[in-house]
């Protein structure tokens, strides 16, 4: 009986460690392809001239990295205020 009852909570010990690491790698693996999803997407908005592409791969930032409704506001001002300098830096060039 003793045996049975340490043979039950060494099976229970194995459990509970499995469960916590499966937990994390899980994490980690979301992580990973999380990172690797986004880095994608950063590269493509670096590499597009296309302001509506780039306002487009934003909002997916904003998705994946949870930002704030407060964090999004401040990078979409930003983000218009910049490319409204560049926008009227192009076309004050051409007149």
């Amino acid at each position: 009986m003793q045996e049975l009852n340490h043979l039950k909570a060494e099976h229970y010990s194995l459990k509970t460690e499995n469960t916590k690491t499966t937990e994390k790698l899980t994490h980690e693996l979301q992580n990973n392809v999380n990172g690797e999803y986004i880095k994608n997407v950063l590269m493509s908005y670096f590499m597009t001239n296309d302001i509506t592409v780039q306002n487009n791969l934003i909002r997916v930032v904003f998705q994946a990295m949870k930002f704030t409704e407060e964090e999004q506001n401040k990078v979409i001002e930003a983000h218009t205020s910049n490319n409204q300098g560049v926008f009227s830096r192009a076309l004050g060039g051409l007149f």
